[in-house]
């Protein structure tokens, strides 16, 4: 492709973003709808362009959109709410990873695949994307609670999923299992990028309360952001994990500086600098679920019905894991769109890839059923927390409570009927 046709494409593709995202505050269709619906015309329906043309760089791409929507989500959490959240988004983490990894293993089974590539799908598609799930969010009203506990949950899925591929990865391969050391690696994983990220977002604040032109390049922000997950995937943690701990510490610099000087002290970024992040969040946003549209295939229909049946067993299984964390919450809404929240992107999207190059037995029709599975979650999410928020869906348990409300009406109906005509035979019978 010729580099004006590039460039020129590279605008509209920005433009197209604009537009969604305006879409979505004047409709509440949210703008990863039309994102992938661009990227699935340009890929696999014109085929104007495809992601091996694009090559290495949409790896490294797609890394950043997931360090940077990390980090700018962390700006908006509060520590105070976070502590609130903690146990509820554990909690929701491990059932539903749980669940989908058994429903998709099932489900992978049924339709003829061995034990091994069964589990490894389940694995893939286990979390929810933090891509997807950040910036919705934050755009619905919910409860303070309720949104982070969303966002926490799509940062904890992403190292579930990573640990819990690679390690079956690594039983397949050597054909035996350590749980010591598959326990070791993922509190690991947690524990080193909780600590690089909080203690480099704690000096970084400092730093620029004592320096104003530092306070004032926002691009440096972005610098450090990267050589913390640099450091951090090194260190073989969650630069994930580490790029949301470094946001939460950006975002609550005014309080923390408060407690380190002993004095009020000003947020260490401005309205200005939180404006930029914002921008540069969009502007990645967009190009990455385009590029999901564009990792689709329409070759085997048979993966994507997997993919679609995938998509349907999740969403039915998700209120398990919502009602598990939602005892004694009467906001139904926020309920109805936690049930909602079940989409694949990213980290599902990279571990199929690294699967397929690891040779695994039956690898090769991984790709297929994980895109496709990426493209329905979202699409379900997207039309449902449409509905939810016109008020034209009340959650699947709702739903699901209704229809057992009508059956149990009808039977309740019917033997009133029964006992009424068997009270008008009587007489007869006596006579």
């Amino acid at each position: 492709m010729a580099l004006e046709t590039v460039f020129a494409a590279i605008g509209i593709i920005i433009l197209l973003g604009f537009f969604s995202d305006w879409i979505f505050s004047k409709t509440s269709i949210p703008d990863v709808f039309w994102l992938i619906l661009i990227g699935i015309l340009i890929g696999p329906i014109l085929h104007l362009s495809t992601p091996e043309s694009i090559g290495q760089t949409a790896q490294i791409f797609t890394s950043f959109v997931l360090l940077f929507l990390l980090f700018e989500g962390g700006l908006h959490i509060r520590i105070k709410d976070l502590m609130k959240s903690m146990y509820g988004a554990t909690a929701i983490t491990v059932i539903n990873f749980v669940l989908t990894v058994t429903a998709v293993t099932l489900i992978a089974q049924a339709f003829g695949w061995n034990f091994a590539t069964s589990i490894l799908l389940g694995t893939i598609l286990g979390g929810t994307s933090s891509a997807v799930v950040v910036p919705m969010v934050r755009r619905l009203r919910m409860e303070a609670g309720n949104s982070l506990m969303l966002v926490l949950e799509s940062a904890f899925t992403d190292v579930l999923c990573i640990v819990s591929t690679l390690t079956i990865i690594q039983i397949v391969k050597l054909d035996s299992i350590n749980l010591g050391n598959v326990l070791n690696s993922l509190f690991g994983s947690f524990a080193i990028a909780i600590f690089v990220g909080g203690i480099a977002g704690f000096l970084w604040i400092l730093l620029l309360e004592r320096f104003e032109a530092l306070s004032k390049s926002y691009i440096s922000t972005i610098g450090i952001l990267l050589i913390i997950f640099g450091l951090t995937e090194f260190a073989k943690s969650s630069g994930a994990i580490a790029a949301l701990t470094f946001g939460i510490i950006m975002g609550n610099s005014r309080k923390i500086l408060s407690l380190a000087e002993g004095e009020e002290e000003q947020d260490a970024l401005s309205s200005s600098a939180r404006v930029f992040f914002s921008q540069i969040s969009f502007f990645v946003k967009t190009f990455f679920f385009v590029y999901i549209g564009m990792l689709m295939s329409l070759s085997q229909p048979k993966l994507i019905v997997l993919g679609l049946v995938i998509t349907i067993t999740v969403f039915l299984i998700r209120p398990i894991s919502v009602s598990a964390v939602c005892k004694g919450r009467n906001n139904s809404t926020d309920r109805a769109i936690m049930e909602a929240m079940v989409p694949k992107g990213l980290a599902a999207a990279v571990l199929a890839q690294i699967t397929l190059q690891q040779g695994i037995k039956g690898a090769q029709n991984i790709l297929t059923p994980v895109f496709s599975t990426i493209f329905f979650t979202v699409a379900v999410t997207t039309i449902m927390v449409f509905l939810i928020k016109h008020g034209k869906y009340a959650g699947t348990t709702a739903g699901i409570m209704r229809i057992i409300g009508k059956k149990a009406a009808q039977q309740n109906n019917r033997e009133i009927q029964q006992r009424r005509k068997s009270k008008k035979r009587k007489p007869a019978s006596d006579k």
